[in-house]
């Protein structure tokens, strides 16, 4: 089964990038690319990806989307990832990178990378990438504190 994926970002180039990157990787088929934030919103609606790769430093004169994965679904939520980060339960979820807040009890388990990033690796095999930024999170999970 391949993971159905929809690249989302304002720049030409960077969606071209990541488009060659994954038509290398068998096990993803591109369901669409989108150059705005109201394009992204129709093609989830139409699509049903599994995975999305998000700039979301975009201008959206619509506000601020997130995509929140759960259950198998994709729900969009308007907001801030800081806003969202704020009511979480910080026991049970934990921002790993710019875009990205993972639940930990999903967790399975976490390898390096170079440059000090990491890669998380979920229930059901998705990886998630750890950034640099949030490098003391890596402690965290090591320290099995979950």
């Amino acid at each position: 089964m391949r993971i159905r994926t929809l690249i989302v970002d304002d720049e030409v180039l960077s969606r071209r990038g990541v488009e060659i990157r994954l038509r290398d990787q068998s096990d993803f088929e591109i369901v669409a690319q989108c150059a705005n934030g109201r394009e992204a919103l129709a093609a989830v609606q139409q699509y049903k990806p599994d995975l999305m790769f998000l700039d979301i430093q975009m201008p959206d004169a619509a506000g601020d989307y997130m995509c929140i994965h759960a259950g198998g679904d994709t729900h969009i939520l308007r907001g801030t990832m800081k806003e969202l980060e704020e009511i979480l339960d910080p026991k049970l979820f934990q921002r790993v990178h710019r875009s990205t807040i993972v639940n930990l009890r999903l967790v399975r388990s976490l390898r390096a990378h170079m440059n000090g990033e990491y890669f998380l690796t979920l229930e059901g095999g998705h990886e998630l990438k750890l950034s640099r930024t949030y490098r003391d999170k890596v402690e965290y999970f090591l320290s099995g504190s979950r």
